[in-house]
């Protein structure tokens, strides 16, 4: 039986799925002709969240998550990545606050460059300062993901910089102390 066949789907022979893209065709197809296949167990509502999140469908994804009764991390991680990855950086974040107010999951290495990039994509870079404080209290400011995108944010940052110095036109002794202070800024953050 080759997966993704419309009569195989008929019939109820689909119990696996053969890529992401497929997911919501079973999914639907299976609720449409009261198929059994999609057990409402917390599992595989986490794991069927998971994948709708992997595949960018937020209104399914977010569905799902918000009756899991305790997502898991990974769960929470996936949510915040497509939410970033779709272009809605401010959904992540307040994913990441109401994670953080539940108490029941911390962060990982892997939460955190996705808020991180979510901070950049928003320019908050006032928080992403506060999201690279937590990376140093607990351990996760060593990790390369997490060093990479606070790269990336803090480039973000000296670009506003830069722009906003050109903009100024004017060598005023001010401005240039507060370029000299933001770039050893970055190098104490870099190091």
């Amino acid at each position: 039986m080759e997966i993704g066949k419309l009569e195989d789907y008929k019939r109820g022979e689909v119990e696996v799925y053969g890529s992401y893209k497929e997911v919501p065709f079973t999914h639907f197809y299976s609720k449409r002709e009261g198929r059994k296949k999609i057990k409402c167990v917390v599992e595989e509502v986490e794991d069927l969240a998971i994948t709708y999140a992997q595949c960018h469908n937020a209104s399914y994804a977010s569905h799902l998550f918000d009756k899991l009764p305790q997502p898991s991390l990974f769960s929470w991680n996936a949510m915040m990545r497509m939410y970033v990855q779709i272009g809605r950086p401010l959904d992540a974040l307040n994913l990441f606050v109401e994670m953080l107010e539940l108490g029941q999951t911390l962060p990982d290495k892997f939460t955190y460059p996705v808020v991180i990039k979510a901070c950049a994509d928003l320019s908050l870079i006032d928080a992403g300062v506060g999201i690279h404080g937590q990376t140093l209290k607990y351990g996760f400011a060593s990790d390369t993901f997490v060093q990479n995108t606070l790269l990336a944010m803090f480039s973000i940052a000296c670009s506003f910089l830069s722009r906003s110095l050109n903009s100024l036109h004017t060598n005023d002794i001010n401005c240039l102390d507060t370029v000299i202070l933001s770039d050893h800024f970055m190098v104490l953050i870099t190091d």
